[in-house]
């Protein structure tokens, strides 16, 4: 995980759970433990590893452009590997949801200023993986 561009608990929670946070945490800053149970209570911990967190790698300037790129771009199972859509979410909607939400929380509207093709494009990838057909038993 990069912490060096996180500066609001919003952007920690799209990285993913609190306790996968805190792991990751952990592991950049050992031998210090973590001790949070919010992305709250994490955010001074990630303030205080972002000096030694390197910039955004990669080709893209942000999580943001990354992930818009993927849903705008890419189809089947290249997007599906990219944007982490893991089996157990097309039986656990559970699960699903909350992969949804820390997409969503990345490409809304609002945070697009005002670009929603990439948000529809993952609503649309969210309503497959948790379609329910006529002729299954739930």
């Amino acid at each position: 995980m990069n912490f060096a561009n996180i500066d609001s608990p919003e952007q920690l929670e799209a990285l993913g759970t609190v306790e996968e946070v805190r792991l990751a945490l952990e592991q950049f800053a050992s031998p210090f433990k973590v001790q949070a149970q919010s992305y709250e209570e994490l955010m001074p911990y990630v303030m205080r590893v972002q000096p030694w967190s390197p910039p955004h790698s990669g080709h893209f300037v942000s999580r943001q452009a990354e992930v818009i790129f993927f849903l705008t771009m890419l189809t089947g199972k290249t997007r599906n590997d990219f944007l982490e859509v893991k089996d157990e979410y097309f039986r656990d909607h559970e699960a699903a949801k909350r992969w949804f939400r820390r997409l969503a929380n990345i490409v809304h509207p609002d945070k697009t200023n005002g670009d929603s093709e990439a948000f529809k494009a993952l609503t649309k990838l969210y309503e497959e993986i948790t379609y329910v057909g006529a002729d299954d038993d739930e």
